[in-house]
């Protein structure tokens, strides 16, 4: 290939010729061969290339003269501007290629590939941050293309922080392992699929980590989804085919035929298929990786924003998922409780929010707002979202568990174990995945029910088959009327609570328990209706008047419960509600042992169920006492710590003594005020499991908007600089404060709620900021550069001057170095001045 036509072909490309000098050209027709070894060898790449805008080549000057170099965003004026990608580099008989391995290049251009004959990867050694690639003879040249020869592990390093996807939890000795490769064809397949893996964990919202020193592993917040691994036989690459990632992973439901189709050798242990990496399978594994790469949807650097990541729901839709335990933080006033609402249905319903398309640069909008409110409102009473708030007297007991005391019908105090908000959310949580009754009140209560005893009985059956539950003692009489009868009346403690239970308190969507012994039980239901007094009672026991009409979920079976009552018996009376259990409990129990409870339309056989995510805001995090309150959970919520997760932990709780797990479907958004305690001065252990975002004042929402010719804008700002210079940052003023005023049409009423603003809010806490510090309040307002107009006083602080010895007289014996004092007095809210539109323009308008 001549040089004309060589040049031609670099320009078909997009290329921009920058001049090439005359001793290149002489240097490259007389040698010619490696021009054509050079073109034919890095044509994929040129295709690669050319997909970017801004790719130029020019030759060097003296002693780069034989070397074109190619370079990317280089401007025409100023050659230093652009970044160097690799140059073509010629000698006397040969020439060698020589990349750029700095870490912009190796993101945007992952150079890989092989070598034609598909055995024999090219890689070079690293020296500094170039890496040299000679040529060879032509009959390669037609299959040659680069690998960059960096260090393995950091340029998976790379991928994977460009994409968002956590790897802190990966074996440094499997990097090293890595980095040690000696055979081509693993290091062409580690270099090969970088890429791909990092989308394809971006996609499905994972993370990397490793059990021991010779694997990388990945996972859902649920499962294991793959992997790599060093053994005796080599690298290889391995697929977990667990029943949930088949569900999950389309790719996974086919993967032996493809693997068929390559006639790529596989073997497999248990859900675990393996791919062994070697000169023979490394190219066909890098395009089965490619294949699974094709299925889903890659995201570009562009889109990853801070420590949100998107995955898509069975019905393609992208959603936005949130950190499980995050801190907004910031000074007063600046929206963190506000934000709350948006971050909450963002967790908990990731599709919703995804709907609503809201720009993270300038928030939601009144109708998106209006949206986010009512779903929030309607999470919330569906018991997915709830809200606490931490104060310095709140502990373990009010948000784990802890002893309440009750008083019995005997007049005496006993106590039994209450749950408390985080306990309870978790529970919930727990049994969101379950295929459950949609009546089910995961708030309700759980109830013991015996029907004409334990044993099998006619009664006990026509209850089941008929969705209802019945007891005796007909003769009292319909139970839904105030008045009681002698009969009623005449009966014992025990069947007078069954009967006052059975009537007034069971409530729809409480659970029922139906025992066969003093331990199990074989059925359960929810109660679906009103009690009922029925006079001709059930066809074998007539007296069974008192009725309950109950949707039987699941029956026929016998469950242990004596371990999870805390190892007690059931108790004789024949209805009472089992206050040791909760509805997540229970379920959760029952699920332990194969019993799935839905209701009468049958579950497809491949059913999914979509993962209901719960929230728990808490507010003034860092006002509680978070030893005390979280005491041992502190661990568990840890992501890798989470129930369903490799590492999971489950405690034993103190009070109950029953084991606890935080589920991975519960997310913790808490607020921190940053003005009571800097973030520098939190709790460790906190600061460790939280993702932390800052929330600070945004003057700019203001739009420069003006109320009396006050620039809300410029006012806030100016206020903010002087406080962060007299305090720091963490005290500045939020925008809170003036939103009101903003959102105020009306510009009379709007000056109106400045003043009050100031009055009842920025004062008051500019005082608490400097403690009474008026000389630098002064400051702050910028009382110091007001200039009297027309006898116009701006000033919003009086300075008033006394002279000792005006005060105390001669010989006042004061040994100071000044002779007066300068105090400095707030002027009454009163003062004219405070109406006065031009004091507040004087705040900023002279610091400008």
């Amino acid at each position: 290939m001549d040089f004309g036509s060589f040049v031609t072909k670099l320009e078909q490309f997009g290329f921009r010729n920058d001049s090439i000098n005359n001793d290149f050209e002489y240097l490259y027709e007389n040698n010619s061969e490696i021009g054509l070894i050079f073109y034919q060898g890095l044509k994929p790449l040129f295709e690669r290339l050319s997909e970017r805008n801004g790719i130029s080549f020019s030759t060097g000057e003296e002693s780069d003269k034989y070397k074109l170099k190619f370079y990317l965003d280089r401007s025409t004026e100023d050659a230093s501007l652009g970044t160097f990608i690799f140059s073509l580099n010629l000698q006397e008989r040969g020439g060698y290629l020589s990349f750029s391995q700095t870490k912009k290049l190796l993101i945007n251009f992952p150079f890989q590939s092989v070598l034609n004959d598909g055995e024999h990867p090219i890689v070079s050694p690293t020296k500094h941050d170039r890496c040299r690639v000679n040529f060879l003879e032509p009959k390669k040249a037609s299959g040659l293309a680069i690998i960059p020869t960096q260090d393995i592990s950091q340029y998976w390093q790379a991928c994977l922080l460009e994409l968002g996807i956590s790897f802190s939890d990966t074996s440094p000795q499997f990097w090293q392992r890595c980095d040690q490769i000696s055979q081509p064809a693993e290091q062409a397949f580690l270099f090969g699929i970088a890429r791909q893996v990092s989308q394809i964990l971006r996609h499905y919202n994972a993370q990397a980590y490793s059990n021991n020193d010779n694997q990388f592993l990945y996972q859902t917040s649920n499962n294991t989804l793959g992997g790599m691994k060093f053994g005796a036989a080599g690298l290889s690459f391995e697929f977990n085919l667990s029943q949930a990632n088949s569900k999950q992973i389309s790719f996974y439901q086919n993967i032996k035929s493809v693997l068929s189709e390559h006639n790529l050798p596989f073997t497999q242990e248990g859900n675990w298929l393996k791919i062994i990496i070697d000169s023979r399978t490394f190219t066909k594994a890098t395009t089965l990786v490619n294949q699974w790469y094709q299925t889903i949807t890659p995201v570009s650097p562009s889109q990853h924003a801070g420590d949100e990541m998107k995955a898509f729901n069975q019905n393609g839709i992208a959603m936005t998922h949130s950190p499980l335990n995050q801190i907004l933080f910031g000074p007063p006033g600046t929206g963190k409780t506000f934000e709350t609402t948006e971050a909450a249905v963002k967790a908990a319903d990731p599709a919703f929010y995804s709907q609503l398309n809201i720009n993270p640069a300038m928030g939601a909008d009144t109708e998106q707002r209006q949206a986010l409110t009512t779903k929030y409102k309607a999470l919330s009473e569906a018991g997915r979202i709830r809200f606490v708030t931490f104060h310095q007297s709140y502990g373990y007991e009010e948000f784990v568990e802890g002893l309440k005391a009750e008083t019995t019908e005997d007049n005496q105090i006993s106590y039994k174990v209450n749950d408390g908000i985080f306990k309870s959310i978790a529970n919930a949580a727990s049994v969101s995945e379950l295929h459950l009754d949609a009546d089910i009140n995961h708030n309700g209560r759980v109830w013991k029910l015996s029907i004409e005893g334990a044993h099998s009985n006619a009664a006990k059956s026509h209850c089941l088959e008929a969705n209802i539950a019945a007891i005796g003692w007909g003769a009292t009489g319909d139970l839904s009327q105030e008045e009681r009868n002698e009969f009623f009346l005449s009966q014992g403690t025990n069947n007078q609570n069954s009967l006052n239970y059975f009537s007034q308190e069971m409530e729809e969507g409480d659970l029922v328990l139906c025992i066969d012994s003093k331990t199990s039980v074989e059925a359960i239901g929810v109660v679906s209706g009103p009690y009922r007094y029925v006079e001709d009672g059930v066809p074998s026991r007539h007296d069974y008047c008192h009725q309950l009409p109950i949707k039987w979920l699941a029956k026929d079976f016998s469950v242990d419960f004596k371990e999870l009552n805390n190892n007690t018996q059931f108790s004789l009376p024949t209805c009472y509600p089992l206050s040791r259990l909760s509805v997540a409990e229970v379920l959760n129990h029952l699920h332990s042992h194969g019993i799935e409870l839905t209701d009468s339309a049958p579950l497809p056989a491949q059913s999914h169920v979509e993962q209901h995510n719960h929230v728990l805001v808490i507010d003034e995090i860092n006002r509680g006492n978070i030893s005390k309150i979280f005491g041992e959970l502190i661990t568990l919520i840890e992501e890798s710590k989470r129930a369903g997760n490799n590492e999971e932990i489950a405690l034993t709780l103190p009070y109950s003594g029953k084991t606890f797990s935080v589920p991975n479907n519960l997310y913790i958004i808490g607020t921190m005020n940053t003005a009571d305690r800097s973030l520098a001065m939190m709790d460790t252990a906190l600061r460790r499991r939280f993702d932390f975002k800052e929330m600070m004042p945004k003057p700019e929402l203001f739009s420069n908007r003006t109320v009396k010719g006050i620039d809300l804008t410029r006012l806030l700002e100016t206020l903010n600089k002087r406080i962060e210079v007299l305090y720091d940052r963490e005290h500045t003023l939020g925008h809170a404060f003036l939103f009101p005023v903003f959102n105020e049409t009306d510009e009379g009423n709007a000056f109106i709620k400045l003043k009050d603003a100031f009055k009842n809010k920025i004062i008051p806490l500019l005082e608490e900021y400097f403690y009474e510090d008026w000389n630098k309040i002064r400051l702050v307002l910028g009382d110091n550069q007001k200039e009297q107009s027309a006898g116009r006083d701006y000033t919003f602080i009086q300075a008033h001057t006394d002279s000792f010895d005006a005060l105390f007289g001669d010989n006042h014996g004061l040994e100071t170095y000044e002779d007066s004092k300068v105090t400095y007095k707030l002027k009454d809210f009163d003062d004219a001045v405070w109406s006065q539109p031009e004091a507040y323009v004087a705040i900023y308008s002279k610091s400008e």
